[in-house]
């Protein structure tokens, strides 16, 4: 029980510091004034994908109120009443919401495509647009919202390797329904040629080469890579270059606030130091002065 209770005790003296800490504060001040951008961006883009895709196109009426009252509601209800009623709690627990904003929709963007049977099929040839349509089942949602998110670095780390699972769970359901859209695998070899020519030039042997992969395959090394470089390192990068500006601006602050406390403080000793001067004259006056020059007091009838 001893170190149970010593353990705990360490948890919670970590977690004060943790909640405490200044940088991290500052963070959620700052992220907490753009995640309007996200939780809109959110609700704008799954209600479209809904309305166009789900329900004028597939008819799947049912599919699209389940994802509604899951997915989108709760999001909703995050933007509407909690960031912008309650934001003094919204910034204490900011990490936590977002993240959970964010998983959601990593959670349903893959299965809303998975659900549809042409999703992938207006590439038109190009492994540009192909790659969108890829990137569009996950990548892009973590690292754009991720980047903007600003999440403290130490909540990142843990969190956006968690919310990358999310759907690549997914990855061989939706590299099979890449595969089978008409005319994929010329868009798709030369996106794999592409990032092999692109990665081998600073490696000596060349890199690795994927020439030799199936469709399948080469679909899933590519979206392997884009969450691993896409949807986490690029964050972190971002992450790691806010709260370096962010540090800068703290300590700027906290030096233009000790100089102002200096500043007090001398003009404080200054204004000390006339008084005591202007007390000795004073008293000088009254007692050398006065007798001196013969000036007596007047007696006060």
């Amino acid at each position: 029980m001893a170190a149970v209770s010593a353990l705990l005790q360490r948890l919670a003296s970590r977690y004060a510091r943790w909640r405490d800490d200044p940088l991290r504060r500052a963070s959620n001040e700052v992220g907490a004034a753009l995640d309007g951008r996200i939780w809109w961006n959110t609700l704008a883009g799954g209600l479209l994908y809904l309305i166009f895709k789900h329900v004028i196109e597939a008819g799947l009426y049912g599919f699209a109120a389940l994802v509604c009252c899951v997915h989108v509601l709760p999001i909703a209800a995050v933007e509407f009443w909690v960031r912008r009623q309650h934001p003094a709690a919204y910034q204490r627990h900011r990490e936590l919401v977002v993240t959970l904003g964010i998983s959601s929709t990593l959670y349903w963007a893959p299965v809303m495509v998975l659900r549809l049977h042409n999703h992938f099929a207006p590439h038109h040839g190009s492994a540009l647009w192909l790659a969108v349509f890829i990137l569009n089942t996950g990548t892009l949602w973590l690292g754009v919202f991720a980047a903007h998110a600003c999440l403290p670095l130490r909540w990142g780390r843990v969190a956006l390797p968690f919310m990358a699972l999310l759907p690549l769970r997914h990855h061989t359901a939706l590299c099979t329904q890449v595969v089978k859209a008409p005319g994929v695998s010329q868009p798709l070899g030369t996106l794999c040629d592409v990032l092999s020519l692109a990665h081998g030039v600073a490696v000596p042997t060349g890199g690795p080469d994927c020439s030799n992969f199936t469709p399948l395959q080469q679909c899933r090394t590519f979206y392997l890579w884009s969450l691993a470089w896409g949807g986490v390192a690029l964050p972190l990068l971002a992450t790691v270059r806010f709260e370096a500006q962010l540090r800068r601006r703290l300590e700027q602050a906290q030096q233009a606030q000790q100089a102002q406390r200096s500043g007090v403080l001398q003009t404080t000793l200054l204004a000390y130091l006339h008084s005591m001067a202007a007390w000795v004259a004073a008293c000088s006056v009254e007692a050398l002065l006065r007798p001196a020059l013969g000036w007596n007091d007047v007696a006060q009838s």
